[in-house]
């Protein structure tokens, strides 16, 4: 039998190392665009809450006389 063949299977530290160097760029690249896919996800959530509460004044002024509260 060959030596090769009952060598046990495995990564090396460098390629594990590489492996782990390639997700942290991977990472730098991305966490950026997602910081900035959230905070616009905050901006319309205020825009619609804020939509909300105009809509709520309205109709309770046009129930009260035109009065706002």
């Amino acid at each position: 039998m060959n030596s090769r063949s009952t060598k046990h299977a495995g990564f090396t530290i460098v390629e594990l190392m590489v492996a782990i160097v390639i997700v942290l760029i991977l990472l730098s690249i991305f966490v950026p665009y997602l910081m900035s896919v959230r905070e616009k996800a905050r901006r319309v959530t205020c825009a619609g809450n804020l939509q909300q509460i105009i809509n709520g004044l309205w109709t309770y002024a046009e129930a009260n006389n035109r009065d706002l509260p």
